[in-house]
């Protein structure tokens, strides 16, 4: 589907030193976040399948929501032990070297991690004690109350999640207190919304339940598309699990796929924008399983380079999967870099990133940097990733949809001085979870072949 053409211009200096501040560190939005049975974090690329440990000797309870990426924090938080003292439960921040800095000891073990983006951090303690409470951003704990009663909030949940788009949260569970909707062999979901400041719970709110044919739990409560939600729950002994989207305005609960795997085999779930499916972390086998809206079966096993389990099946459910969401939930979009890009003046190599939220509902930009300084370029778009010889380096993009002209500001001929940004005002819906991918070129005689080449990056529009 062809990207509508943008309206491309020069950006002050001021702004553009703004927008340069805002990119993103070593963490890829949308990348896939893994702990599998053997304790290993991992950092999984949804595009290549290639992963890589980021922390070893990782030892939750049992159970789900023990993992969630705090985009606040930047980096990962763990309600874990680490070997050598497994049962020694804190909660952790794991930052994208892999390490990990303990934040406090709150109770026996924290779970249903629900970061907010703002410092604010939802979780339940002591489980079953059914009390939400929340970390400030100086990590100190506080009971959410209930404006109304002056009460703390009293809500049992599995899994918990921050919708910034209504500001509330939104919990599933299969059992629990209280359990107003649903009750044995249902997957029951809560709507509780939030103050302005996100510190009091305005009520308990609506709840809505559907049914499954066990009694396993939800294992993934994830963002889609548009500030859609969706719940996956885990195999259990007498069905294979189920894949549902939940509406947030209605509580609305429907079936979006229906995989049917290994029994006690599925332990983890969640929604990936970069390739636009669901993923299910199939523990019985090993494997990744992925699938599209309306896909029945077995699914597509999505191949990676790393062990994702232990290959055995079983209930103790200590396999998490969650989608790294680096700005915090609030963008639906992505932006993420990929391949290598080809030096020029200075041994700079150009950088192409994306700035703001890539959505139809406000605009945003794409930014070239560390480029010759007054030299002319060209940015691609294009429909698909590749990976060609060109100019001493590797064309990224193929077939090319659109290419724009452009010339760096900076002072001329200063290696790493030049820089461009393209503003961009995309509303067209159609084009929701469609990927596009670009690299720019820019003229630079001390390049190999007289061109440097900036990294390839992808973009989804949310």
């Amino acid at each position: 589907m062809p990207l509508p053409r943008a309206v491309l211009s020069l950006c002050s200096p001021a702004l553009l030193a703004a927008l340069a501040a805002a990119q993103t560190g070593p963490w890829q939005d949308g990348e896939i976040l893994c702990l599998n049975d053997a304790g290993e974090l991992l950092r999984i690329d949804p595009d290549t399948g290639h992963g890589a440990v980021l922390l070893p000797g990782v030892s939750v309870p049992a159970g789900p929501g023990y993992m969630a990426f705090d985009s606040y924090r930047g980096g990962v938080l763990l309600s874990s032990g680490l070997y050598p003292a497994p049962f020694d439960y804190k909660l952790r921040l794991v930052d994208s070297n892999g390490a990990a800095t303990t934040i406090g000891n709150y109770g026996s073990f924290v779970q249903s991690l629900a970061p907010r983006g703002d410092g604010i951090v939802y979780f339940q303690e002591n489980y079953p004690a059914t009390a939400i409470r929340y970390l400030d951003a100086n990590n100190v704990a506080h009971d959410l109350i209930d404006a109304s009663t002056g009460q703390p909030i009293v809500c049992e949940v599995a899994q918990l999640i921050y919708h910034p788009q209504t500001n509330s949260l939104y919990g599933a569970n299969n059992y629990g207190t209280p359990q107003a909707c649903g009750g044995f062999q249902t997957i029951h979901v809560r709507h509780i919304p939030l103050s302005a400041d996100g510190t009091q719970a305005l009520a308990v709110g609506a709840c809505n339940s559907f049914p499954i044919a066990s009694s396993s739990g939800p294992v993934g409560l994830t963002r889609m598309y548009g500030g859609a939600l969706m719940v996956c729950s885990a195999s259990g002994a007498n069905q294979s699990g189920c894949i549902l989207s939940l509406d947030p305005a209605t509580l609305a609960l429907g079936k979006w796929a229906d995989p049917n795997v290994g029994y006690y085999s599925i332990q983890g779930g969640m929604f990936s924008r970069r390739i636009n499916r669901t993923l299910l972390l199939d523990a019985g086998n090993n494997v990744l399983k992925s699938y599209q809206q309306g896909q029945t079966g077995a699914g597509t096993v999505f191949p990676v380079d790393v062990s994702v389990d232990d290959g055995t099946s079983g209930t103790s459910m200590k396999g998490h999967l969650q989608q790294l969401d680096l700005y915090g939930g609030a963008c639906s979009g992505v932006f993420a870099k990929y391949g290598a890009g080809l030096a020029g003046t200075l041994n700079f190599t150009p950088q192409l990133g994306g700035s703001g939220c890539a959505s139809t509902t406000t605009p945003f930009s794409l930014l070239v940097g560390d480029a010759r300084g007054g030299s002319p370029g060209i940015l691609a778009l294009g429909t698909g990733a590749a990976a060609v010889p060109l100019f001493g380096g590797t064309l990224l993009v193929n077939p090319i949809a659109f290419t724009f002209g452009f010339v760096t500001t900076g002072a001329p001929g200063v290696g790493g001085a030049g820089t461009y940004l393209f503003p961009l005002n995309i509303t067209d819906p159609a084009i929701v979870g469609v990927p596009f991918w670009s690299q720019a070129g820019i003229l630079d005689p001390n390049a190999v072949q007289g061109i440097s080449l900036t990294n390839g990056l992808k973009i989804v529009i949310g």
